[in-house]
């Protein structure tokens, strides 16, 4: 297994200005190699900042990475290094295996976390990532996976339609991870975007396991549509063997539902992914962003946050992928009836 992190090596992602990283710019401190629309792909991929950053992983001193938050590091790079590999050929990696196309920044609704107002993608704006449209099918080449869209809903984009089409077109055996806040996902929809029989991975941003809760903070959404997708969702990936997630972003607003949480995802088949709320201060949420930081401990419901967590240890089909979560959560001891509950659970498989 590879102890170093591989975006820097394998992924490409564009950001809603264009901008280009390897991954999540909070992960990486806002760390741009280049522009797509000023830059090559070649002066991106091949110059001298992704070079830089890509010493700065084989060195093992990850020194321009937000560790704190990186999932991947949490997940997957914890190193000695000596595992690291020595080639220099390792700071020039042919094209990206994967390609993280999140620059598209149009949506039905405005998520209390993300935006305050509504953004639609005006015909100007479609022209202008149309023009991109044959550079990112040019850096798809050597792709096997490409990720959609974190920047946006995916589906109210006519520029993304175009060039999801194009890209099935000319390379047929590619695969797609779809992330949606799943109100328009639907058969249709997969149809006209050329998904059919594609998709690889299907991750659905819901952040509440209640009506109430959750048209609160989406506001724009409704929660029977949006139940009535995931069970089409639920259905076509046991069909399709798709890696089907449902993503819950906590704060002070929703904590109380992550258990509950939890069991609609067991009910659906879809595995469970808790983040975080992070900070965008361009919404009023995040300008008042200490109100819902639950997991502080100078938090005024922080004890209730923690009794939300150690609940939650006794369940199954989730995880943690905020680093802070999870190393909170894994100090916490069982309360007295959760210890009586895992001794008996312990007992029965036992016996079985």
């Amino acid at each position: 297994m590879k102890k170093y992190c591989s975006f820097p090596f394998m992924r490409f992602t564009i950001e809603w200005d264009g901008n280009v990283s390897f991954c999540c710019p909070a992960y990486n401190n806002n760390y741009f190699i280049g522009n797509i629309f000023k830059d090559s792909f070649e002066d991106m991929w091949y110059g001298e900042k992704a070079t830089e950053f890509r010493k700065s992983i084989l060195d093992g001193s990850y020194k321009y990475c937000n560790l704190d938050i990186c999932g991947e590091w949490h997940e997957f790079c914890r190193f000695n290094k000596e595992d690291y590999p020595k080639d220099e050929n390792f700071l020039h990696p042919p094209f990206p295996q994967t390609v993280n196309l999140s620059y598209v920044r149009s949506c039905n609704v405005r998520c209390k976390t993300c935006r305050d107002v509504l953004d639609v993608e005006t015909k100007e704006q479609t022209k202008c990532f149309d023009e991109v449209a044959d550079k990112i099918v040019h850096i798809c080449k050597n792709a096997d996976l490409i990720y959609l869209n974190g920047g946006g809903e995916l589906f109210t984009s006519n520029h993304l339609k175009h060039v999801v089409n194009k890209l099935t077109d000319t390379y047929p055996l590619l695969e797609f991870q779809v992330h949606s806040n799943g109100l328009l996902f639907d058969e249709k929809h997969i149809k006209d975007f050329g998904l059919e029989n594609k998709i690889h991975r299907i991750e659905i941003s819901v952040h509440a396991a209640t009506k109430k809760t959750y048209e609160k903070i989406v506001r724009g959404g409704h929660w029977e549509q949006i139940i009535k997708n995931l069970k089409y969702l639920s259905k076509i990936s046991k069909e399709q063997d798709i890696d089907f997630t449902l993503i819950f972003v906590a704060h002070s607003l929703n904590y109380k539902e992550m258990p509950k949480f939890v069991k609609l995802g067991n009910k659906l088949g879809a595995r469970v992914a808790f983040w975080k709320y992070r900070n965008w201060p361009n919404t009023k949420m995040g300008e008042e962003y200490e109100r819902y930081t639950c997991w502080d401990p100078t938090h005024p419901e922080y004890k209730k946050f923690i009794k939300v967590l150690r609940r939650l240890k006794t369940m199954h089909g989730y995880r943690m992928d905020e680093g802070y979560l999870r190393e909170l959560q894994n100090s916490l001891d069982y309360l007295w009836w959760q210890k009586i509950l895992n001794f008996f659970k312990r007992k029965n498989k036992k016996e079985v």
